[in-house]
């Protein structure tokens, strides 16, 4: 399968199952309903912000970013597009699905928000040379056919001295090597009848609906290779709680202690599923 026609896959898939919960009880694209997939949201991204505080805050230097230029790269259903245009940065969001772009202009039209938000190509940045005071990506290149490209293009659009915040999900891994290799590929045996990359496919995201057309894991320094040409590069490793669930017992504690467990074993021993890099152009 060439990459175009695999590109369109991706953009098929997403588009008819976009990042929303199945759960949602107020009626559809209604302040409510937003309100809360954002609450799921921020439930689920539980590192990335303390209680009371803004949605990643943890992650996301708001003061910094306040009359600045911001591009984000997958707007999904507008959570953070929301929250930083609340925060006064001048947001630009892209999506390469129309639900997305829909989803994310009705989010802001419901909290009488504006921003700029369109449909386009992470491979593909239709903005000039250094246009950007910083750039956002949560979770979306590594579902793109060329990520090396898309990296190229967030450095190619972020002005010089100014940031990227990329989340890729981690090779060196719980979730990787133990939930989906051992456990799914050795255990069950599905190794024996699939390749490592389809098993990696089915079971990154929306594995109930039978996987993904493509997922992609990468290790820090091989994150690090995709962002050439830039001045600096920090990784922090961040794991959802439910990484830790093939450990007997485990998922009552995970809820009793929210933070302790999964923060040491995820973050502080870096085998969470989720790769953040800031990088520095």
């Amino acid at each position: 399968m060439n990459k175009e026609t695999l590109k369109n896959k991706v953009k098929e898939h997403w588009n008819n199952n976009p990042m929303d919960y199945d759960n949602i009880k107020s009626k559809k694209y209604s302040k409510e309903y937003y309100d809360e997939i954002n609450k799921q949201f921020r439930n689920v991204h539980f590192f990335a912000q303390k209680k009371k505080k803004k949605l990643f805050s943890k992650i996301i230097n708001y003061k910094n970013i306040k009359n600045k230029t911001v591009l984000i790269i997958g707007c999904g259903c507008g959570t953070l597009t929301t929250e930083m245009v609340k925060s006064g940065a001048k947001v630009t969001a892209i999506d390469i699905t129309p639900t997305a772009i829909k989803n994310t202009k009705r989010q802001l039209k419901e909290n009488k928000l504006k921003a700029i938000v369109f449909e386009a190509d992470a491979e593909q940045l239709p903005f000039k040379n250094e246009s950007f005071d910083f750039v956002w990506s949560w979770g979306v290149i590594h579902h793109t056919p060329n990520t090396k490209k898309a990296a190229q293009e967030i450095l190619r659009v972020l002005k010089k001295g100014c940031h990227a915040k990329v989340m890729i999900y981690h090779k060196n891994s719980i979730f990787y090597y133990i939930l989906i290799m051992f456990i799914r590929g050795i255990l069950q045996g599905k190794l024996l009848f699939q390749k490592p990359q389809e098993l990696l496919n089915k079971y990154t995201d929306h594995s109930h609906k039978g996987g993904t057309p493509l997922g992609k894991t990468y290790t820090s320094n091989q994150a690090k290779k995709l962002f050439s040409g830039s001045k600096n590069i920090k990784t922090q490793v961040y794991g959802l709680r439910n990484e830790l669930y093939f450990i007997p017992h485990i998922r009552n504690m995970c809820y009793k202690l929210p933070d302790l467990i999964p923060k040491l074993i995820l973050e502080k021993l870096r085998l969470g599923w989720f790769l953040v890099l800031k990088i520095k152009k």
